[in-house]
């Protein structure tokens, strides 16, 4: 399948939700998931932090790992572990606990670091919703 990029406009906005939505279609049309970073590198910089973060939830909590991988600068990989962590967390559908047993597999201490505090986040807007 070949995909041609057709996100860079004048309207910003829209650029910026095409490369998010772009992930999402990679990942729906039997391209596999790790050719998205690739694609995503071909937007201009505003553009790829969308399009990263939806790479990362596709990967989710397990794939975290994964986002140690996305090319600098260190916050895209940053935005990806975001994208694979926080729907999850923040909708309680994986444990804190567990989120941050997965942010061990990343690759550096920084990362891992920013992780487990972004799963801290994540988890204290959860309680904020729920009241508790």
């Amino acid at each position: 399948m070949e995909f041609t990029n057709s996100c860079t406009t004048e309207d910003v906005e829209s650029s910026l939700s095409c490369w998010g939505y772009l992930t999402i279609n990679l990942a729906t049309n039997d391209l596999p998931l790790s050719e998205a970073p690739k694609w995503c590198a071909r937007a201009d910089l505003p553009g790829q932090f969308p399009c990263i973060e939806q790479y990362g939830r596709a990967l989710g909590v397990d794939g975290v790992s994964e986002c140690g991988t996305v090319s600098n600068p260190p916050a895209l990989k940053q935005r990806c572990v975001d994208g694979a962590i926080g729907l999850q967390v923040g909708s309680g559908h994986v444990t804190d606990d567990a989120a941050t047993d997965a942010c061990d597999d990343l690759s550096t201490a920084s990362l891992r670091s920013y992780c487990t505090r972004a799963v801290g986040r994540y988890a204290k807007g959860r309680a904020q919703v729920e009241g508790s």
